[in-house]
């Protein structure tokens, strides 16, 4: 099924710019992408902000922590399929808003379309 997916996801690309987000985005599907970026950030972070987002609210210390942990027994059974391409633009969104990310994520795709 993941094969017939990844086929479908390339189809789908085929012949115009695309913007794609996956764990095996860079390494499996398209390796050969002039742009592949791996965004990381601290766990507490991570925790902090899915929380904001499903809660619609500032969480509790305990609900960050519990998160946390959570986040990061996932990560340890995930880190088999969430491997960084070699090449990938490593950018640890820890201190970034959301609207810096983007800002440096368009960059780096603008950078790349003016050199090919």
């Amino acid at each position: 099924v993941r094969e017939w997916v990844n086929g479908m996801v390339r189809q789908a690309a085929e012949g115009h710019p695309v913007v794609v987000d996956g764990r095996d985005m860079g390494t499996a599907v398209f390796p050969q992408a002039r742009v592949k970026i791996f965004l990381v950030a601290d766990s507490w972070e991570r925790a902090k902000r899915r929380l904001i987002q499903r809660l619609e609210r500032q969480p509790t210390r305990e609900e960050i922590a519990e998160e946390t942990d959570a986040l990061v027994h996932r990560d340890a059974k995930d880190e088999a399929q969430t491997q960084r391409a070699d090449d990938a633009v490593l950018i640890d969104t820890t201190y970034l808003t959301q609207e810096e990310q983007v800002e440096r994520i368009v960059a780096l795709a603008r950078r790349a379309m003016r050199t090919e």
